[in-house]
């Protein structure tokens, strides 16, 4: 049963970020961050190589005002940056939660239309296998959030005609002041609070921004394990009818630390199916 709440947080998720929709209602929602890091696991699929898709990296990051206490980090969820202004750690394999997340959202979970479906960029869609998803090797990180509202927003800093890069933002209702939980794959776990209100970002973007392209879109196949032949990503042409874009523009203060100007619809996250 959906409720209301006093408490919530946002989370904004940049670049290959795969929203899985079930078709059927369901409390629970997920968003999928394809392992991305390696150019060799890359490089296996002939799609990405003849596109020369680069490796991206996975991250979580938090603003410092929005942490109650000093942050926490483990070998298996190690921070990789952090000043006075924010904290990055690596996504590495990992689930996130908001630990005490309540639904606030009844009935169909309705994605917004301008986040691309997987399913209109391939003839035939493959379906997700739990085993190819839940692995390190192929997984960076699975967050998991109770039905909640999920918009579309667009990171078009250069106002490009394209639209620019589509963004999904959930805001996460919670029992009580928010938890965020950190749980390895092999079982291993962290909890840290959070203010209500914390603005919360993951991405998984190019490691160099000049190496973002359109066909970065193709490495959302990846969590399904692999890329049908014939698949297409948006930007492909610039009158692809299937990549509508979001008019509202992203409007967090929390921008991944290297994001810089990637406005390609290619980075964009995307809704299975």
């Amino acid at each position: 049963m959906a409720t209301t709440s006093q408490w919530s947080v946002t989370v904004s998720s940049f670049g290959i970020c795969t929203h899985v929709n079930p078709q059927e209602d369901s409390e629970t929602h997920q968003v999928v961050l394809v392992n991305a890091r390696s150019k060799a696991r890359l490089h296996e699929h002939r799609q990405l190589r003849e596109n020369d898709v680069q490796p991206h990296d996975a991250t979580l990051e938090i603003l410092r005002r929005d942490l109650t206490q000093d942050a926490e980090a483990r070998a298996w969820f190690p921070i990789i940056f952090a000043n006075e202004e924010r904290v990055v750690w690596k996504l590495d394999g990992v689930f996130l939660r908001i630990a005490n997340g309540v639904r606030t959202v009844e009935g169909t979970h309705t994605p917004p239309a301008c986040i691309p479906h997987l399913r209109e960029y391939c003839a035939v869609l493959p379906s997700m296998r739990r085993e190819a998803v839940e692995t390190a090797a192929k997984t960076a990180c699975i967050f998991e959030y109770p039905s909640s509202p999920y918009t579309g927003r667009s990171h078009n800093p250069n106002r490009n005609p394209d639209g620019g890069a589509s963004v999904g933002v959930m805001t996460i209702g919670t029992s009580a002041p928010p938890i965020l939980g950190v749980t390895s794959f092999d079982g291993d776990e962290v909890s840290f609070p959070v203010l209500s209100g914390a603005a919360i970002t993951i991405a998984n973007i190019p490691r160099i921004v000049k190496d973002d392209k359109d066909a970065d879109f193709l490495l959302h196949f990846l969590a399904l394990d692999d890329i049908p032949e014939g698949a297409r990503y948006p930007g492909e042409q610039l009158t692809d009818a299937f990549f509508v874009p979001c008019t509202k523009p992203v409007s967090t203060k929390n921008l991944p630390l290297h994001l810089g100007d990637i406005t390609t619809p290619g980075c964009s996250n995307s809704n299975y199916p």
